[in-house]
């Protein structure tokens, strides 16, 4: 599903030249605690309860421009992205929500943290996983009394980086106060010197350490909130959990997953590269055996001079050489990158077509790769790039072959667009079944289970692709066959 499906749109933007007050009455509207600034429909800026929390004072001024104290770097996303791209974005900045937008950079909506948990995996949850497994082991709970003031609440909360704080009285907790609560107030006008025990919520709802996570979910939707007590089992309060915490916390529950399948693709992966070796090898090998045997025929006839064996060395050396260079694409290959790099992928099209070339030269399939004239760059893990580019052909060879297609050919061509590349793999095979072509990057799905298919490729493909390059893939048919397309953001390459 696209995030442009989940996303809110309704008093979730304002002008930019508005005040903080009319902000703030959107904010208050909206229930999220946010509003994201326009100018002509581009977003420039966005106001959130932690900008409000900064600026309040017992004076503030309610009138001044929102500009000139919203945050003016803001993080924004296709509004055609998946869902399983929210999650990475979400996690890898740290942030509550995300503002999509079209191809002309318009404002289209936010997708809300709290949407995700609807598409998070049930086995994902672990249902097994209890409170206690996912907080910090050096709990903190950050405590006012009842008899503090707003403006103290709210100091507090600036002061120590946190969306809210428990109010207590004889360190008994009696009530929670959140960000929320002060922008409420703080649009009510409401005096920030009153005391917090006549504004706090409560009761307040908490959980034991060992609550199940999946029923601490349920319990947070239920109740409509962002944020629970946990307790220890003798009732003590120990910290402070918010939906944001766990969502961040089964991300990375996530990523483990996909290391763990990306581990399973590329051993799967390599019984087909001794396949591929096999046919990389099988004629220089059996040129070499030609020249010793040119060799040994030249010296039993009085034949062999030294310009004879100098040339016969010589193209030995270069059959060895062109063998070498295939070993050496194959260990590039399963290189793991530890760090993102800059990179052209024409480079990197061609060193995954050059470990599969001699298996479809053996099949009689064509390969024309057609690259751009001007280098371009993007940005991530070459050898993961290159493992996406093999999946694809690989599986054009498979369904080539299997399908005995007069004059096979695949085309891999790459264009560009605006500010992203366009990266395809072609083939004449005759395309996807409609009833598989929404299907086939789901996990284990394959049309090849019958013939050793494990349906991992197409699934890794598109983490990779998503979640490494921050990109897009998709399947569509052509006039021949089947086309997978890859989108990726084109980057500057630093000098």
């Amino acid at each position: 599903m696209l995030l442009n499906k989940i996303a809110v749109y309704k008093d979730f933007f304002i002008d930019y030249r508005a005040t903080l007050k009319e902000a703030m009455a959107k904010m208050h509207h909206n229930g999220d605690g946010s509003v994201v600034l326009l100018n002509n429909m581009l977003p420039v800026g966005i106001l959130t309860q932690s900008n409000i929390i900064k600026i309040l004072d017992k004076n503030t001024d309610l009138s001044i421009s929102v500009y000139s104290v919203a945050n003016r770097t803001i993080l924004s996303a296709d509004e055609n992205r998946s869902i399983e791209f929210a999650f990475s974005f979400l996690s890898e900045h740290d942030i509550r929500r995300i503002i999509l937008i079209n191809d002309k950079k318009e404002f289209t909506g936010v997708v809300l943290q709290e949407s995700l948990f609807d598409y998070m995996e049930e086995h994902t949850y672990k249902v097994d996983l209890e409170i206690s497994h996912i907080i910090k082991n050096d709990y903190t709970l950050i405590t006012i009394d009842k008899t503090a003031s707003l403006y103290d609440a709210s100091h507090c909360m600036k002061e120590h980086h946190i969306g809210s704080v428990i109010i207590t009285e004889k360190d008994q907790v009696v009530g929670i106060l959140t960000e929320k609560d002060i922008l409420r107030l703080a649009y009510s006008e409401v005096n920030i010197q009153e005391s917090v025990k006549d504004h706090m919520s409560q009761p307040v709802i908490s959980v034991e350490k060992n609550t199940l996570v999946i029923n601490t979910i349920s319990l947070i939707r239920r109740k409509n909130i962002r944020r629970v007590l946990v307790t220890d089992s003798h009732n003590k309060p120990i910290t402070i959990l918010s939906n944001h915490d766990i969502l961040k916390h089964l991300k990375g529950k996530r990523q483990e997953k996909e290391h763990l399948l990306l581990h399973q693709s590329k051993l799967a992966t390599m019984g087909e590269m001794i396949g591929h070796i096999a046919h990389q090898w099988r004629q220089p090998l059996a040129e070499l055996g030609g020249v010793f045997m040119n060799i040994d025929a030249a010296y039993e006839f009085d034949a062999l001079n030294e310009n004879y064996l100098k040339d016969k060395v010589e193209n030995g050396n270069e059959l060895i050489k062109h063998m070498s260079n295939t070993i050496e694409d194959f260990r590039n290959f399963f290189t793991p990158n530890s760090m993102k790099e800059v990179f052209e992928p024409s480079k990197y099209i061609q060193s995954a077509s050059n470990i599969i070339q001699a298996t479809l030269v053996y099949h009689n399939i064509e390969l024309n790769i057609i690259n751009l004239k001007e280098p371009i760059f993007i940005s991530g893990y070459p050898s993961e790039f290159s493992q996406v580019i093999l999946n694809l052909l690989d599986n054009a060879k498979d369904v080539l072959i299997e399908r005995e297609v007069v004059s096979p050919k695949i085309v891999v061509e790459t264009t560009r667009h605006h500010d992203s590349v366009f990266i395809s793999v072609k083939d004449n095979a005759g395309g996807i079944a409609q009833s598989d072509i929404n299907e086939i990057f789901k996990v284990y799905f394959s049309t090849k289970t019958k013939k050793g298919g494990t349906g991992l490729g197409l699934y890794i493909s598109k983490l990779i692709i998503e979640n490494k390059f921050l990109g897009d893939i998709y399947a569509k048919n052509s006039t021949n066959g089947a086309e997978i397309i890859m989108k990726i953001p084109i980057v500057e390459k630093k000098l």
